[in-house]
């Protein structure tokens, strides 16, 4: 038994059997009305190319070759903003220097691994601009974008680019095998971009802790000075944890993170001084 439907793409009548005993019944005449085609321009290529219908919107490109060529620079959804050559990693000269890299390094130097391995640059190649066998480390998959994490939140910062290099190879002395404390150490390194963004605020360029000293003036070590500071994140920090609201907006976070730096400035102003108390109060008896 037959029957005779208008197909809902075309608009032409056409006649099929009833194969289904539930009364249903066809509405397209053919496969490609169940999926029509529609023409495109290409963006790359800017050749015209067919793409079903409910496609036409997601569609840009006529095939992947040229997907991948446009997908480079500032259109790639990796972009971290470098300044050197998108395809500096697909030609042979890199090929070649990686291949050696992973020889003389035989292993992943972060973790031990022997899987997956991968040549990464210490400085970023955006930063040096050349792959010295020196700024290169063999590092696994996993290790290999633990680093590369890092290195981004820092590039981030635009007030620490003038000095990234260095920043960098600290952060990879402190972190070589220290993967498992990814948190802690993106702490530390926020802590570093905070210390220098205050330290040009009120330090000078010849001493980082000059506004510290500033109570030796009146008689009161730098390190005293700084555990007044501290006594007032405390204070504020209790309040916070108390439920009043501070009137300057600062967070519980903000006072902790501020408290630790002072806590390490506190530390290098006493080790300066060198100062002893029991030695100074054996004086006072002698004398």
């Amino acid at each position: 038994m037959k029957y005779k439907n208008i197909c809902k793409t075309c608009g032409k009548e056409f006649e099929k059997e009833i194969k289904r005993n539930n009364g249903y019944r066809a509405r397209f005449c053919s496969k490609k009305c169940v999926k029509p085609k529609v023409e495109k321009i290409c963006e790359f290529c800017k050749k015209p190319y067919l793409v079903i219908s409910y496609r036409k919107d997601k569609s840009h490109y006529c095939n992947n070759n040229c997907k991948k060529k446009a997908m480079v620079g500032e259109k790639s959804s990796n972009w971290q903003g470098g300044l050197c050559d998108p395809l500096i990693y697909q030609k042979a000269e890199w090929r070649k220097i990686s291949k050696e890299i992973i020889k003389r390094d035989k292993c992943c130097q972060n973790c031990g691994s022997t899987n997956h391995l991968q040549v990464n640059h210490i400085i970023p190649y955006r930063v040096l601009q050349s792959h010295t066998y020196t700024n290169l480390v063999t590092l696994c998959r996993k290790c290999h974008l633990f680093m590369d994490d890092k290195i981004r939140h820092l590039l981030k910062n635009e007030k620490v680019l003038d000095h990234i290099s260095e920043l960098i190879s600290q952060m990879w002395q402190l972190n070589l095998k220290d993967a498992k404390h990814k948190k802690f150490l993106l702490l530390i390194d926020e802590m570093v971009i905070l210390h220098r963004n205050k330290n040009a605020n009120y330090g000078s360029n010849s001493d980082p802790f000059a506004n510290f000293r500033e109570c030796e003036k009146f008689g009161i070590p730098a390190w005293l000075g700084c555990l007044v500071r501290m006594s007032d994140k405390w204070s504020r920090l209790i309040n916070l944890a108390n439920g009043v609201p501070d009137k300057v907006g600062e967070s519980i976070t903000d006072t902790l993170l501020d408290l630790s730096i002072y806590a390490m400035i506190c530390k290098i102003l006493f080790e300066e001084k060198k100062y002893n108390p029991l030695q100074k109060n054996e004086k006072k008896q002698k004398s």
